[in-house]
């Protein structure tokens, strides 16, 4: 469960950290950022830097993921689909939100090791979004045990000191 709790709060950081306001499609300007971009060099990330964003992403559970996770294991042991259901779908963004953040800084990293890590996260945050209860919540993990050991193992490395992930 504490996994469960480190991995939806790294959701919710996710979220928060990765908002941001959309441009009409109208505007000429969307389309010259969108150019511009797609030409610009691929960005690198070294390993304290990555460090440093997975950490965040792990950081303190926002108290409506909170909620939202109490809800749902309290409908659930009530026998309360429709409860369970509306929890789930509320957890769903967040955890496509961490899953896109994990994923995208697994492609900005040259370590294939830890590379290798923050996609395995990011998988088990994008399968998170495909739970109907929340007792599958429990191969969280499982799931993401190997990716965070990398974690530990190449922070520690880079002289960075994790935080946010026992």
């Amino acid at each position: 469960m504490r996994r469960l709790l480190i991995l939806t709060a790294a959701v919710v950081t996710s979220l928060s950290a990765c908002s941001s306001p959309t441009q009409p499609e109208s505007d000429p300007a969307a389309s010259v950022t969108t150019s511009a971009s797609a030409e610009a060099p691929a960005i690198t990330m070294d390993t304290t830097t990555a460090c440093s964003a997975a950490d965040a992403a792990y950081s303190t559970l926002g108290p409506a993921a909170q909620a939202q996770i109490a809800r749902g294991v309290a409908a659930e042991q009530k026998g309360d689909e429709a409860t369970v259901r509306e929890a789930l779908a509320a957890l769903q963004p967040i955890f496509s939100s961490t899953a896109a953040t994990f994923n995208d800084t697994a492609g900005k990293v040259t370590d294939p090791e830890l590379k290798s890590a923050l996609n395995s996260l990011g998988d088990a945050a994008a399968s998170a979004t495909l739970f109907t209860t929340f007792a599958e919540f429990q191969s969280l993990a499982a799931a993401t045990a190997p990716g965070e050991a990398v974690l530990k193992k190449k922070c520690a490395e880079a002289g960075y000191t994790l935080k946010n992930i026992e």
